[in-house]
């Protein structure tokens, strides 16, 4: 369920997110936002994975994903045949395509966004949530993430605000604008690109 904060301006709040069990056991997903909203296929997506055991990636062919690390002591992930130890709040982009793994230690929770090769382009930050100004130019989508802390949306010409907690998320549309002001972290990706699904 979303909240219309103003024109082109959407609130996702993640406990609103249903868990969907992963087909192999090891953990479940939480899919906050996707384009289109419904169907079997996507040209982008935004979720937030609980990683509970170690184990394979799903293959995804023709996707680019890229991996936030956000709660838990520890993680790390092998992409054809190369480990990394994953940094809190550092994303790592990889194909879907290569053969990945999972390594963690205990339960660990992680943020992901996928999109769609050569047809959908997304650049991503993670940013001090500070004062600052939130903006989608254009065909861009935008969509901000909690990370940690809180984050307030101040919309033009309305009076309410909204207030953000870790992995709720606001995503902007058709040259809307927001204020935001809070503290912690949050992930910023823009996404832009004509969509190829219908």
């Amino acid at each position: 369920m979303t909240e219309r904060l103003g024109a082109g301006t959407e609130v996702i709040r993640f406990v609103d997110a249903a868990p969907t069990p992963w087909l192999a056991g090891g953990g479940v997903t939480r899919e906050l936002l996707r384009h289109p909203s419904s169907g079997d296929r996507f040209d982008w997506r935004l979720s937030v994975a609980d990683v509970t055991t170690s184990g394979p990636f799903s293959p995804l062919p023709g996707i680019d994903r890229v991996l936030t690390f956000c709660d838990g002591p520890a993680m790390a992930i092998t992409v054809a045949g190369r480990r990394h130890d994953l940094v809190r709040w550092e994303p790592i982009a990889f194909s879907g395509d290569a053969t990945t793994y999972g390594h963690v230690a205990s339960p660990t929770r992680d943020l992901n966004v996928m999109t769609r090769r050569g047809a959908i382009w997304a650049t991503v930050q993670v940013v001090e949530i500070g004062e600052m100004t939130l903006m989608a130019s254009g065909d861009q989508t935008v969509v901000a993430v909690v990370l940690e802390g809180t984050m307030t949306l101040r919309h033009p010409g309305i009076e309410a605000a909204a207030d953000l907690v870790q992995f709720d998320a606001v995503r902007l549309q058709d040259d809307a604008h927001v204020t935001v002001i809070g503290s912690g972290r949050a992930q910023v990706v823009t996404f832009r690109g004509a969509p190829v699904s219908s």
